[in-house]
């Protein structure tokens, strides 16, 4: 049976495709039209922002004049900063030590001058900026945004995180607000504002690339905002800020091989910054809580000795004797899952939530001890810089051989337990090469002091420790090297 089409449908068919075919150069145009306002409403939120922060951030010259400072340049001297690794660094260029450092000349050693960049937050003319900016310096010269020159005085600083406060004598300053980084989401946008390699005032846009960086190596208490944002030499100490011109975080470091922008850049959260700036200007030094354990990272063969997963928690290699840790009941072995309520998944996670405690502070710590969850309350003390003496080397002497280790033990005499502050323990006298000891670090001289939280005190005491762990079951020794406590996991 043919089928047929009145002429009217056909009709309609015919206008319809007609229709169809006059709307799709509107439709895309609207969808052109949809992209490019999008486009225009970021770029009009870039354009306020910098507008916004523009006038509250300042260059700032670091003056070193002969004889130079052992702390000038990139804030590595001094104390308690760690080595900067070779693939990060600092926005400061000429510092000590570069090619492009000063030369004598004339038989005159000229002033080393550094570049960087601060921030002001406070019309009063207190400026934050980067320890590594202005240490060392004889002399502050600080560039407003308005062209005028003027010197600066420190408030105050601090090393362990960079951070430093400065203050200069001006008028109509114009101050910058911080915003919330505990907000920021990984993908939000950013802008960089700095002066690097001179260039005064220049605004770069990238987005969060990640937030909670720590282990970088940079600083003693880390926990980096990281961006894409182009970030260059003599940006340090520059505001990151958000679209509406909150300053959400300090630049302090990229991750670079050539020294120029690799779109690795690290930046403290305002967070933080507004509490370490709050005790510079209080009391012209930072004030920390103190517990008094030693930590240890757990990888994975730790973490399994413990029946726990890596990151759920560090454990306590050793509790410190005549410590608010000793005092709250911790013990060696313990593995700390939260303080106050937040978790703390690594070691330096910890130590910076204690760090912000004050000292006096009541902190709750909830540990596992031999699988059970318990919670200990401790009362902080304040922390110092000092740093445990290192132990006395143990002399190797005969022992008996625990040959499926590969190492050999012998007692450890009073005067090498006492400049170590134990009270028993056997000294490893040797490893053999291509053990399961050596592969796991053991060394001559160790001090091995319980096996499985088993106490050891002789070699016979240390094979009975040994033998009464199953086979297929890992040994997690605990082992004192120059004063330095931690657990070592060893299978058979």
């Amino acid at each position: 049976m043919s089928s047929f089409i009145r002429p009217s449908s056909r009709a309609a068919m015919f206008g319809l495709a007609l229709s169809l075919a006059a709307t799709a150069p509107v439709l895309a145009t609207s969808r052109d039209e949809a992209d490019l306002k999008h486009a225009r409403a970021l770029s009009n939120a870039f354009r306020t922002a910098a507008r916004k922060l523009d006038p509250s951030v300042v260059s700032i010259v670091s003056i070193d004049k002969a004889p130079y400072s052992a702390e000038s340049g990139a804030g590595q001297g001094g104390q308690q900063m760690p080595e900067m690794p070779e693939e990060f660094r600092r926005f400061f260029p000429n510092m000590p030590g570069t090619p492009e450092a000063p030369q004598q000349r004339g038989g005159r050693m000229p002033p080393r001058m550094g570049e960087g960049t601060g921030v002001i937050i406070d019309k009063a003319g207190v400026i934050v900026t980067n320890n590594h900016v202005i240490s060392g310096a004889d002399e502050l010269k600080v560039m407003l945004h308005d062209g005028r020159e003027v010197a600066a005085t420190v408030i105050g600083t601090d090393r362990a995180t960079d951070l430093a406060v400065i203050q200069v004598e001006a008028t109509d300053l114009v101050a910058a607000s911080f915003g919330d980084s505990e907000s920021l989401e990984v993908g939000d946008w950013v802008v960089a504002i700095g002066c690097p390699f001179g260039l005064d005032h220049t605004v770069t846009a990238g987005i969060i690339s990640a937030k909670g960086r720590d282990r970088v190596g940079l600083a003693q208490f880390e926990n980096y905002i990281q961006t894409d944002a182009a970030i260059n030499p003599g940006n340090s100490g520059g505001p990151l800020a958000d679209l509406e011109g909150n300053v959400i975080g300090i630049n302090t470091a990229i991750s670079s091989r050539n020294g120029g922008n690799d779109g690795v850049g690290f930046a403290i959260p305002s967070a933080m910054v507004k509490e370490i700036v709050g005790q510079l200007r209080d009391g012209g030094r930072v004030v920390r809580g103190y517990l008094g354990v030693q930590l240890q990272e757990m990888d994975a063969e730790t973490a399994s000795s413990f029946d726990i997963k890596p990151n759920d928690g560090v454990l306590i290699a050793r509790v410190q004797p005549d410590t608010p840790a000793q005092k709250a009941g911790l013990q060696d072995g313990d593995i700390v899952v939260k303080v106050d309520g937040k978790p703390t998944p690594s070691s330096s996670a910890f130590m910076r939530i204690i760090a912000s405690r004050r000292p006096d502070a009541e902190v709750s710590l909830e540990i596992i001890r031999e699988g059970e969850r318990m919670t200990k309350q401790a009362t902080l003390t304040e922390r110092t810089d000092e740093r445990l003496a290192a132990g006395v080397p143990a002399r190797p002497q005969r022992g008996g051989e625990l040959a499926r280790l590969g190492l050999t033990v012998d007692e450890a005499d009073a005067d090498l337990l006492k400049s170590m502050n134990l009270e028993r323990g056997v000294v490893i006298a040797s490893v053999k090469e291509d053990s399961p000891a050596a592969e796991r670090g053991l060394q001559a001289g160790d001090v091995v002091t319980k096996v499985n939280g088993r106490d050891v005190q002789d070699a016979d005491s240390m094979r009975d420790a040994v033998s009464a762990v199953p086979d297929g079951r890992p040994l997690r020794l605990t082992v004192v090297r120059d004063g330095e406590q931690r657990f070592v996991i060893l299978r058979r």
